[in-house]
C-alpha cells in the first residue's frame, strides 16, 4: 500500500467522506488518486423512500446525493440504510463546523515525511494553505448530549407521570368512593378497600367500626377480640365480599328467613366488583413494568446516554406508547365489567390513570418526534 493510499484510509477511519480524504491527501501527495473504494453500489442497498424524504426535507440535502453518501456510513454494514444511519448522514452534510485538521500518517522508519509536513502538526491546528473540508464531516459521536430540547424533558416529566401515577392506581384505595351516614366513607382499590368511621358521631361510630373490623378480615370468625377497635379498617375486597356474606346468612337464617335471590344477587354484585378489580389490576401491572422500562429508555435517549445496546429512540417511543395504552386498557375493562348495580362513584385513581395514560403515549410520541437519533 502506498503512503498517500495510507493516509487517505486513516482519514477515512476518521469519518471523512471519499472526496474529503482525496482533498486533504492531493495536499500532501499531488496526483494522488485513491484506489477504488470498497462499498457497494447504491442498488445493492435497502432503505425506507419515507425515511429518506423525511431526512432529506429536515436537514434540507438532496434525497440522491444523501443516499450516496450514507453508504459510507452504514456503521453496522448490514446493507440496509436504517433512518438513524441516514440522520446520522444528514447532519454531518450540514454541518458547519470545521473539523480538526487530520495530522499526516506516520512514516515509516527510513522514509521521509509527506511534502511539507517535516514537523508533526498541531492538534486542532489546520494545515497551512489547505481550507477545511466542505460539509466539516466528523465522525458520529457515540452519544449526543441532549435530544429534543424542552418537548425532550417534557417526553421525560410524561413517562415518569406514567409510572407513577399507574403505581398509585395498584395501591391506593380510591377507585371507587361512597359515604354513608352510618356505615362512614368506603372506598375501594382495584383488589383491597377500607372503611373510615371517623367523621362519625359516637353513636354510629362505635358499629360502624366493629362491623368495619369484621368485614375485613381474612376470617371473620377467628377476628381477634380488641379492647378498643380501630375506627378506620383495610382490607381485601375478597374477604369483605365473603364476610359480608357469611354475616348477612347467618342473620336472616337466625331469625328464620331464607336467602332470596335478591340477596344472592347482592352478593354476586360485590364478587363481580372484586373480579373487576383484579382484571384491571393484571393489566395496570403489564403498564407499570411497560413505563418503567419507558423510564430507562426514555431519559437514555434525551440525555444521550449511548450505554444501551439498542435503538433508545425507537424502544422508547415503544415502550411510551405502550404504557400508556395497557394503563387506559386498564381502566376500560374494569369499568366495563363493574356491575351496574352499585352506587359508588368514580374516585381520584380512576382520573389519575387516565391522566397516566395520556402522559405515557404522549411521552412515546415525543421521544419519537424529538428524541436522539444517535443515542
Amino acid at each position: 500500500m502506498s503512503d498517500g493510499q495510507a493516509y487517505y484510509d486513516g482519514l477515512i477511519g476518521q469519518g471523512y467522506t471519499p472526496e474529503q480524504a482525496t482533498q486533504y491527501t492531493q495536499q500532501y501527495y499531488a496526483g494522488f488518486e485513491p484506489a477504488v473504494a470498497q462499498v457497494a453500489p447504491v442498488a445493492d442497498f435497502q432503505f425506507e423512500q419515507t425515511h429518506v424524504a423525511e431526512v432529506s426535507q429536515e436537514h434540507g440535502v438532496n434525497p440522491t446525493q444523501l443516499v450516496d453518501t450514507a453508504r459510507h456510513f452504514d456503521a453496522n454494514a448490514d446493507g440496509i440504510l436504517q433512518q438513524s444511519e441516514l440522520e446520522t448522514t444528514a447532519m454531518q452534510m450540514t454541518s458547519t463546523v470545521a473539523p480538526t485538521a487530520p495530522a499526516p500518517m506516520d512514516a515509516p522508519p527510513g522514509m521521509a515525511a509527506p511534502p511539507g509536513m517535516a514537523a508533526p502538526m498541531m492538534a486542532g491546528a489546520p494545515a497551512m494553505g489547505m481550507p477545511a473540508p466542505m460539509g466539516g464531516m466528523m465522525p458520529a459521536p457515540a452519544a449526543a448530549a441532549s435530544g429534543g430540547g424542552p418537548l425532550g424533558f417534557v417526553a421525560v416529566a410524561c413517562i415518569v407521570l406514567t409510572l407513577v401515577f399507574s403505581v398509585m392506581g395498584l395501591f391506593m384505595d380510591s377507585w371507587l368512593v361512597e359515604s354513608d351516614d352510618e356505615m362512614g366513607d368506603m372506598s375501594m382499590g382495584l383488589t383491597s378497600m377500607t372503611i373510615d368511621c371517623d367523621e362519625l358521631n359516637e353513636t354510629s361510630k362505635e358499629g360502624c367500626a366493629t362491623f368495619g373490623y369484621l368485614l375485613l378480615q381474612e376470617d371473620m370468625e377467628t377476628a381477634e377480640e380488641l379492647d378498643k377497635i380501630p375506627t378506620r379498617n383495610s382490607g381485601s375486597i375478597d374477604d369483605f365480599c365473603s364476610n359480608t356474606e357469611t354475616f348477612a346468612t347467618a342473620f336472616i337464617e337466625g331469625f328464620g328467613g331464607t336467602i332470596d335471590d335478591d340477596d344472592k344477587e347482592k352478593f354476586q354484585t360485590c364478587y363481580d366488583t372484586a373480579s373487576a378489580g383484579s382484571t384491571g389490576g393484571y393489566i395496570l401491572w403489564g403498564a407499570t413494568i411497560a413505563a418503567l422500562a419507558g423510564v430507562v429508555l426514555i431519559a437514555f435517549n434525551i440525555f444521550g446516554i449511548g450505554a444501551l445496546p439498542v435503538d433508545t429512540q425507537k424502544f422508547g417511543f415503544i415502550a411510551g406508547v405502550a404504557a400508556g395504552a395497557l394503563a387506559g386498557i386498564a381502566v376500560l375493562i374494569w369499568y366495563l365489567m363493574l356491575p351496574s348495580e352499585g352506587d359508588m362513584s368514580a374516585g381520584m385513581n380512576v382520573w389519575l390513570t387516565i391522566t397516566g395514560a395520556v402522559s405515557g403515549i404522549a411521552a412515546g410520541v415525543l421521544t419519537k418526534l424529538k428524541g436522539n437519533p444517535s443515542a
